[in-house]
């Protein structure tokens, strides 16, 4: 998933982003997550971009229906019995007013609410958590594989993104979205993967997918987890304004 520069284009009533590739030889469509991309060579008129989204019209309804169609993201709200995801499970959030400390246990997210006094300050802490759960396993992951690939990054950044899951800079640092956390297992290694994969293949040539076969057969499936479930991992920058009367 190398970072990759897009114009935002507005054709009828789709609102898309077009990417532009020197060694693309036609023109394709994507939906993932609600959001729409157009792909096409290099010098791809835009008029010809305009009437291929048209003739793919009816396509692109039916992957709206199917988006809309999809789960609901979570409320995110900090209150006892709340679900909240967690590598790949919904975990009921309960209480504990004896401690500070949050822990996961069997299907509980259980939350230590001593020194907090408000929804807002539950939420800090829970989102406290899931950031050191993710620096921390994200990053013996990603040791983990590199090993396993005999390919090794320069450098290794764990943050928060708003619309990509890892990305592979040209000087070897891989970055990954700590919202991963909330994905099963087996996406993680698919992101991980993807991403050590492009410190040998710098494209998505068909040398770099041989490769990602290599070592994780099943990412296709993966690869459409995210699309389908991405948006429930969103986790927002801060929390829902609290239910009043």
């Amino acid at each position: 998933m190398t970072s990759r520069s897009f114009e935002t284009l507005t054709i009828d009533d789709w609102h898309l982003r077009w990417y532009r590739h020197p060694r693309r030889r036609r023109a394709s469509l994507r939906v993932e997550q609600g959001q729409i991309s157009l792909h096409t060579p290099t010098r791809f008129p835009k008029q010809e971009a305009q009437r291929f989204v048209r003739q793919q019209s009816q396509w692109l309804k039916r992957q709206q229906a199917a988006w809309q169609a999809l789960p609901d993201a979570p409320e995110w709200q900090a209150v006892a019995g709340a679900e909240w995801p967690y590598m790949g499970q919904n975990l009921r959030l309960v209480f504990d007013e004896s401690t500070r400390t949050v822990r996961h246990l069997d299907d509980q997210l259980i939350l230590g609410c001593a020194g907090l006094s408000d929804d807002a300050g539950r939420f800090r802490r829970l989102k406290q958590w899931y950031r050191r759960q993710a620096e921390s396993h994200l990053a013996q992951q990603l040791e983990l594989w590199s090993e396993h690939l005999g390919l090794h990054p320069n450098d290794c950044h764990i943050r928060r993104y708003k619309r990509r899951w890892g990305s592979c800079h040209a000087n070897g640092r891989i970055s990954l979205n700590w919202c991963l956390i909330m994905a099963p297992q087996a996406v993680i290694d698919y992101v991980i993967i993807h991403e050590l994969c492009h410190l040998q293949y710098f494209n998505h040539s068909p040398n770099f997918w041989v490769l990602v076969q290599r070592y994780c057969p099943d990412w296709r499936q993966h690869r459409r987890w995210l699309a389908d479930h991405g948006h429930c991992l969103d986790f927002p920058e801060q929390g829902p304004e609290p239910v009043t009367a």
